[in-house]
């Protein structure tokens, strides 16, 4: 369970994220929407250690963890995607993917040095680790390609592939669809659920509502920095507040129920 209480973080004096409390965990795949400078991307940042928080605090599994640093987040179980590809591009598919596992290596510089027993197996289980990683994201024949080499929607799976190398306990997804067609975007959704279900928590920001509505347990709506409202799907798109703020149109937001159920 990761618990927020009175998160809040300021810019120069302008409010990012004001008095922000929320729940994610249990097996749910919980969504956080909101129109474009809501404060979605910082209560990410906030929650990985990229930010600290003006106060507030995060807790998960009764522990506080509020001020850590995005590497001692991944110590922990918090792992996160990025908004905008962020892959090492001249390196291979494999080669990034083990980037992720970083935090698992039990070996020091002599077991380097002398390439140890200990650094055979670490390595052993690095690979073994990072082509399950590659399996479940169906970019296992791609392990040897540059990183560039990748079509726009694989480079989306790769990094996924990155985060869950690790198996964190909650993973936070920053806008995974964002440039996907139809059909890649019908399939990216089918994964999430699927990785849901292998014991990884998920928090998604999403400005695909058909997407959010169709696979999300649970949302919660920023505004200005502010929750306005959450729920289940079918209550949030039946908030009058939800629909003048962010969603527009009230037959859009039904549209996007469409077809809803994992």
């Amino acid at each position: 369970m990761l618990k927020v209480e009175r998160l809040s973080k300021s810019f120069g004096g302008l409010a990012a994220v004001r008095d922000l409390s929320f729940r994610a965990g249990e097996g749910r795949i919980v969504s956080i929407i909101g129109p474009n400078g809501a404060g979605k991307t910082t209560v990410f940042n906030l929650l990985t250690g990229i930010y600290a928080p003006d106060q507030g605090k995060i807790e998960l599994d009764g522990r506080d963890i509020t001020g850590l640093k995005p590497t001692e987040m991944v110590g922990v179980g918090i792992c996160r995607t990025f908004q905008n590809i962020r892959l090492f591009k001249q390196m291979t598919v494999m080669q990034n993917v083990l980037v992720g596992y970083q935090s698992k290596i039990r070996y020091g510089l002599l077991d380097a040095v002398f390439s140890t027993p200990r650094k055979r197996r670490e390595d052993a289980r690095a690979i073994e680790c990072a082509d399950r990683a590659l399996e479940e994201c169906g970019l296992l024949e791609y392990r040897d390609a540059r990183a560039d080499a990748l079509p726009y929607g694989k480079q989306r799976k790769l990094e996924i592939a990155r985060a869950i190398v690790s198996r964190p306990r909650l993973l936070f997804l920053d806008e995974p669809a964002a440039g996907l067609n139809i059909q890649e975007t019908t399939e990216l959704s089918q994964f999430v659920v699927q990785l849901s279900r292998t014991g990884i928590d998920i928090v998604l920001i999403e400005h695909d509502m058909r997407m959010v509505m169709k696979i999300s347990d649970y949302i919660y709506v920023l505004n200005h920095g502010e929750l306005i409202a959450e729920g289940k799907p079918a209550e949030v798109q039946r908030n009058e507040e939800v629909i003048q703020a962010y969603i527009g149109r009230k037959g859009g937001v039904h549209h996007a129920l469409e077809g809803r159920g994992r």
